[in-house]
C-alpha cells in the first residue's frame, strides 16, 4: 500500500497545513493594507493642521504658571474597621495664571508670590486630606471631588494665584 492520496486531494495532514498557510497570509496581506491605509490617512491630516496645531498649546503653556507644592502623604481610616491606610498624592502642582495676580508685571513681588504661599498651601491640604475616609477618596467621583476640594482650598488660601487647576500625578492608598 501506498500513502499517496487519490488526485486532486491532499493528505489529512497537508490539508491542515494548507489552511493556516491560507490563514497567515490572508492575515499579513490584511495588516498590510491596514498599515498602508493608516499612512495614507495620516498624511491627509498632517498638511492641513500642521501649522495651525503648533501655536494654541504655545499661547496655553504662556498663559500658566505651576507652582510645585510637593509630595504629600497622610494616614486616613478604613471602612474595613481599625486598619489604617496611607494615601500618597505625588507631586502636587497648582497651575495659575499670572495675568489676573495683582503683581502681574513686578518681578520682585512675583517672585515672592510664587514660594510664599506653598507653606500655606501645604497646611490647607493635609489639613483636609487628613480628615478623610477612605470611601470618600475610593473611585473616579471620589478623585474628582478630592480634586475639586484642593482648587477650592487652594483659592481660598492664596488668592493672588488666580489658582484654575490641581495637577495631581500619582495618587496611592496602601
Amino acid at each position: 500500500m501506498t500513502d499517496a492520496a487519490p488526485p486532486g486531494k491532499a493528505p489529512r495532514g497537508r490539508r491542515w497545513l494548507l489552511a493556516a498557510g491560507f490563514v497567515a497570509v490572508t492575515f499579513l496581506l490584511g495588516a498590510a493594507a491596514g498599515v498602508y491605509a493608516a499612512g495614507l490617512l495620516g498624511q491627509g491630516d498632517e498638511k492641513p493642521e500642521g501649522p495651525k496645531a503648533e501655536p494654541a498649546p504655545q499661547a496655553e503653556q504662556a498663559d500658566r504658571i505651576e507652582l510645585a507644592v510637593g509630595r504629600i502623604a497622610v494616614v486616613i481610616p478604613s471602612d474595613q474597621g481599625a486598619k489604617r491606610l496611607h494615601m500618597l498624592i505625588s507631586p502636587l502642582v497648582i497651575a495659575h495664571s499670572p495675568a489676573g495676580s495683582p503683581n502681574a508685571g513686578h518681578g520682585a513681588a512675583d517672585s515672592e508670590a510664587g514660594t510664599g504661599p506653598v507653606a500655606e498651601l501645604r497646611d490647607a491640604f493635609i489639613e483636609y486630606l487628613s480628615q478623610l475616609r477612605e470611601a470618600e477618596v475610593r473611585g473616579s467621583l471620589g478623585l474628582v471631588t478630592l480634586r475639586a476640594e484642593l482648587l477650592r482650598r487652594a483659592r481660598a488660601v492664596a488668592p493672588e494665584l488666580n489658582a484654575s487647576a490641581v495637577l495631581i500625578q500619582e495618587f496611592v492608598i496602601q
